[in-house]
């Protein structure tokens, strides 16, 4: 598959946000915030999670692990391959 280099991707990185959780005890003023992105080995696109606290109710943790899937799927279907290069 041959595209443009300036159409793939080397990284990917996206933050998400959210009011804070009950849990938080009121300390999360500013609400929670997550960030997602890829990391590369050698082998390909995987996902690094960087937070202080993302809190999840049972009913979304399926809805966060879709949300995961489609990014992965995402940068793998633009990944730029460096040793196709």
């Amino acid at each position: 598959m041959n595209r443009p280099y300036s159409k793939m991707l080397s990284h990917g990185s996206v933050t998400l946000s959210q009011d804070e959780d009950s849990g938080g005890r009121g300390t999360d003023f500013l609400g929670q915030e997550i960030k997602i992105e890829t990391g590369d080995a050698g082998d390909g696109p995987y996902i690094v999670l960087q937070t202080d606290r993302w809190a999840l109710d049972e009913e979304d943790i399926e809805q966060f692990c879709s949300y995961l899937h489609g990014f992965i799927d995402h940068v793998k279907a633009n990944w730029y391959d460096r040793e196709k290069a």
